[in-house]
């Protein structure tokens, strides 16, 4: 990373970005006043039977000499690269000619729809963006679409932000509202048509995957397109304990880590001993080569279970069972309990009577 060194008196700066040099009023203004000294002391040395060609060959040649070895600390600002030779050691330069800074027009005014590439002050891309412009589009985009969790819309600046993930799980909302709303408004119509044909062509492969996953009688799916089947608020299904359980997801997204799989993070429904809410967890499926079965995944859709309602149904009763312990309840039980601990989960027998807690407060 380069680094900033102030010397006393001068200031000299070592940095990846670009400035220009500055030079404080006072420099300017002594330097001014040491020319014009040396201006009349020149003037002075010169006499009759100098001409003024060895006058100014002189000159020039005294001015080169001070140049080259003018070792007195100058109060500005210098601007250095620091770079590494071929033998990986540091030195020091110059910094070279600036980039021109092009003539600025007003994108946002001129184009419908702009993708901008984002870049550091090191020219290393960050990401990559889609601005919508026209405002009723913008306006459509957050009645469909609204906070979705990794780019919420703001109506007044939409900027959503690659892998675009929150327009392929909306698109036949968007689809379907927008050509209800832009009926008889041609421009808008126009601006839409364009945004869908755009997600069509940008997540073709995603849109086959998907569709031949959920039409297909092996509902198989490779794991690049895994993250299709997983869109905010889909309500997932996996196996706890050997139970049936059931969570929404938040958030989503692939881990390419020590251990790479599809991340989820999820919500339920639980108990603390005050309030009734929702607690957050996480899930997680290894990385696969190849076409899996969805039934072989660490977790999957509800909807994609071959006994979905039988499971929802299941699941339902359940719940309205433990809701109905809330309150101050004395009980005999006999039977295992559970305690969730940082290495899994501990079994507990427990046999005699019991008391539920007596707080029933709601929250989320």
């Amino acid at each position: 990373m380069p680094s900033r060194a102030a010397v006393n008196k001068g200031i000299t700066l070592v940095t990846g970005s670009r400035a220009k040099k500055d030079v404080c009023e006072h420099c300017r203004h002594t330097n001014a006043e040491a020319a014009k000294k040396d201006d009349e002391k020149k003037g002075d040395a010169t006499g009759p039977t100098g001409s003024e060609t060895d006058v100014d060959s002189e000159e020039n040649s005294s001015q080169t000499e001070s140049s080259e070895g003018d070792d007195t600390m100058k109060c500005e600002i210098k601007h250095l690269d620091r770079r590494y030779d071929d033998k990986d050691e540091q030195f020091f330069e110059e910094r070279k000619g600036e980039v021109t800074r092009p003539q600025q027009k007003d994108w946002w005014r001129l184009f419908a729809f702009c993708i901008v590439r984002h870049f550091n002050s090191y020219d290393e891309l960050e990401h990559t963006r889609l601005y919508v412009n026209p405002q009723p589009l913008r306006q459509l985009l957050k009645d469909v679409i609204g906070n979705y969790w990794s780019d919420p819309i703001n109506v007044h600046d939409v900027q959503i932000a690659a892998p675009y993930y929150s327009l392929f799980y909306h698109r036949k909302q968007l689809e379907e509202v927008g050509h209800e709303r832009f009926k008889e408004d041609g421009e808008s119509m126009s601006h839409l048509n364009m945004l869908l044909e755009w997600i069509q062509t940008h997540f073709q492969l995603d849109i086959e995957a998907y569709e031949s996953c959920l039409s297909g009688e092996v509902k198989a799916i490779p794991y690049d397109h895994l993250w299709t089947l997983f869109a905010p608020k889909t309500i997932v299904h996996t196996k706890v304990l050997e139970q049936h359980r059931a969570f929404r997801i938040f958030s989503s997204w692939y881990d390419a880590g020590e251990v790479p799989g599809f991340n989820f993070v999820v919500f339920y429904t639980d108990f603390d001993g005050e309030k009734l809410g929702e607690r957050k967890a996480e899930l997680f499926i290894p990385k696969y080569t190849g076409n899996r079965d969805v039934r072989d995944l660490e977790a999957r859709p509800l909807d994609l279970h071959e006994d979905a309602e039988e499971i929802r149904e299941y699941l339902l009763a359940r719940g309205r069972k433990f809701e109905g312990y809330l309150g101050q309840h004395f009980e005999t039980y006999d039977g295992i309990a559970v305690k969730k601990t940082e290495r899994g989960y501990a079994r507990i027998n427990v046999q005699g009577r019991i008391v539920s807690p007596r707080s029933s407060t709601r929250a989320r």
